[in-house]
């Protein structure tokens, strides 16, 4: 079963080994138990103090920082040299330096790291687990860079989901803030690091959080594509845009319909009380 754990990905043809694929039987599968693993690790996380909490986000932080570094050394030992195999400046990679900000920062960088893990983990951790456009994708589910990728994100939602469970994050004008003082400076250093290398080389190489090419996005979301063949600099300002809005404002809306929702089966058993 694991015999291909560690191949390459321009190795698997000659092999015989095809990817895991999104929306396959065993992509599907896996990611059911990592949403019930997920479910009951928050769960059994109620209760914790904040602390205590931080010092979870610590035993995290290490492993899940040994196994990127694996990560980046599995693809150099095999010439995959180009930024976009290795460089951790994803939107879901920042997640490790949000468990450093949370586990060892001061208070400022500390809010900093919890404004990202659960104003954008949440919704990041969740997206990749659904449509894992990359190693999964690329690579048969029994493979380190899959098996470490569906762990590495339902990791990100674990820890966002505690923090707003136990009541240590709200989704509130503050929080937004939280969320803005991280993301903005990090989406616009990825940015920068995909313009300065399009003048060295093709932009597919680095492209990171896909903010100069809508890779495979394209196939899933046609109209995606077409915006960015009319318009490069529209698509990357919109998608600049999402990252900056609805990983935040999606769990939010969520938060208040739900909310909402429990309001209004309040109001007819308090008229039946005061009957």
């Amino acid at each position: 079963m694991f015999e291909n754990f560690l191949i390459w990905e321009g190795d698997m043809e000659a092999a015989g080994v095809a990817p895991c694929g999104m929306f396959s039987p065993t992509h599907l599968a896996v990611t059911a138990v990592c949403l019930i693993a997920l479910i009951a690790g928050v769960y059994f996380s109620r209760g914790l103090s904040e602390k205590r909490l931080n010092r979870i986000v610590l035993y995290i932080a290490i492993p899940v920082t040994a196994l990127e570094c694996g990560k980046i050394v599995f693809n150099w030992v095999h010439g995959g040299i180009t930024p976009n195999h290795w460089l951790p400046l994803t939107f879901c990679s920042f997640s490790i330096y949000s468990y450093w900000m949370i586990a060892l920062g001061n208070r400022f960088v500390r809010e900093m790291g919890k404004g990202f893990i659960c104003g954008g983990g949440i919704i990041g951790g969740l997206t990749f687990l659904l449509m894992p456009m990359t190693s999964v994708a690329t690579y048969p589910m029994a493979h380190f860079l899959s098996c470490y990728s569906m762990l590495f994100h339902s990791l990100m939602m674990y820890v966002g989901l505690s923090y707003l469970v136990n009541g240590y994050f709200s989704f509130s004008r503050d929080g937004y803030k939280k969320y803005l003082w991280f993301c903005v400076p990090a989406c616009l250093l990825a940015l920068a690091v995909n313009l300065v290398y399009a003048a060295f080389d093709d932009i597919a190489n680095c492209n990171m959080m896909f903010l100069s090419d809508p890779y495979r996005l394209s196939s899933i979301l046609p109209f995606i594509g077409d915006v960015y063949a009319a318009a490069p600099a529209v698509y990357t300002l919109c998608v600049l845009a999402v990252y900056l809005t609805v990983p935040y404002f999606l769990p939010y809306g969520v938060l208040r319909l739900i909310g909402l929702f429990r309001v209004r089966r309040k109001e007819p058993e308090a008229v039946k009380e005061t009957v």
